[in-house]
């Protein structure tokens, strides 16, 4: 054994923790450990998927901030200074964000809501990352907003004994950011009266999966 060895430690690797890794592995919600440095550790499976990887090793040693949490959603710079992902190892306590923006491999951001909690490692106190792609949430909120909008806004009333003819027509389609091989298709559906008035209107969004004509 050389010197550098025998006096400096190794460095904490959830790899090396069969009983820990197995419990992480399992959870289906993407999870990533840092050190008391900031340098990430582990991610499970579903953290590497969420995140654009494909193996640890493409994420492992690398800086937590610097790699997933750099920007503003505006695309301003986020000083690591000022990141609340990484202050459980200085502070001893747990964080949580309702509403956040991540990066992926890419450079594509989505949202999040995320808790980063303490853990203790040998070489001091390092964080847990549970993180949740809030994208559908958000289109289901923006979807409401929308009806709720609509709802306000209609100056023809319906009457009982109406007749209302209902129509709808796809306006657009784009891919999921956060889910491969699924894409939001988004309808505007229509409500007239039997004198040709426009009683309902209103722009949905829904989530499908692809076909092979796309």
């Amino acid at each position: 054994m050389n010197e550098s060895s025998a006096t400096e430690p190794a460095v904490w690797n959830v790899e090396a923790q069969p009983f820990l890794k197995s419990i992480l592995d399992g959870v289906a919600q993407p999870v990533w450990v840092v050190d008391h440095d900031g340098f990430i550790r582990f991610a499970n499976p579903a953290a590497l998927a969420a995140l654009g990887y494909d193996r640890l090793s493409e994420l492992e040693g690398k800086p937590s901030h610097e790699t997933i949490h750099y920007q503003y959603p505006d695309g301003s710079h986020f000083p690591v200074e000022q990141c609340p992902l990484l202050l459980p190892p200085k502070t001893g306590q747990t964080v949580h964000r309702d509403e956040d923006w991540f990066f992926r491999r890419d450079g594509t951001k989505f949202p999040v809501s995320y808790w980063s909690a303490p853990i203790e490692t040998p070489q001091g106190r390092g964080a847990v990352v549970a993180f949740t792609d809030i994208e559908e949430r958000r289109q289901i909120e923006q979807v409401l907003r929308e009806r709720d909008a609509v709802l306000a806004s209609i100056e023809q009333p319906v009457y009982v004994g109406d007749e209302v003819s209902f129509s709808g027509r796809i306006v657009a389609k784009r891919e999921s950011g956060s889910r491969p091989g699924w894409g939001i298709v988004s309808v505007e559906s229509t409500g007239v009266n039997q004198s040709g008035e426009t009683v309902f209107s209103c722009v949905g969004h829904i989530l499908v999966a692809k076909t092979e004509d796309g």
